[in-house]
Formats: C-alpha cells, structure tokens, sequence
C-alpha cells in the first residue's frame, strides 16, 4: 500500500477544506513491525487560541490504516520531531 492509494481511499480526508480544518501540513505513509500501515500527519496548532504572537505549533500525529486502506481513530500521542513518529511507529 502507498500513499496514492491511502488518498484514493479516503478523498474527502484529504479534501482542502479538510486539511484546513484540522490543520494537516503534509502525510507520510509508514509500516510498522506488526504488518500494519500507519498515516504520520504534520500538522498546525496553536497552544492558545488567543495568543498575540500568532506563531502556530507543529506536531506529529499518527492514525493507524486498515486493511482496506480505510484510515482510523488517532493515535492519542504527538510527536515533536518526524523521527520520533517514524521511531514509534517502527517500534509497533
């Protein structure tokens, strides 16, 4: 499985209106150990919604991808840095 086919599979996820709404940046496609393929998010939020400075904060987030390239509930943990989601996800 690739990431076309992950996009193909769930369009309206990957729709602009969706991206602008949670925040998504880019998408990376990884497996882990167990066999199955994880979607890793970079994406755009703010510590407070109210901030002066306006300066978003970046995070990695993992959802998990089904065998039908469905993608499926979050993985409840962010990650600061790329490498430490690849890590995560190599370690499952």
């Amino acid at each position: 499985m690739e990431l076309k086919d992950v996009r193909a599979r769930n369009q309206v996820w990957f729709s602009r209106e969706n991206m602008r709404f949670f925040g998504d940046v880019r998408y990376w496609l990884y497996h882990g150990r167990d066999g199955k393929h994880y979607l890793i998010r970079l994406t755009k939020g703010w510590s407070d919604m109210f901030s002066k400075d306006g300066v978003p904060k970046y995070s990695y987030c993992i959802n998990p991808i089904g065998d039908n390239g469905q993608i499926e509930d979050l993985i409840p943990v962010e990650f600061a840095t790329l490498e430490e989601a690849k890590k995560y996800v190599k370690q499952k």
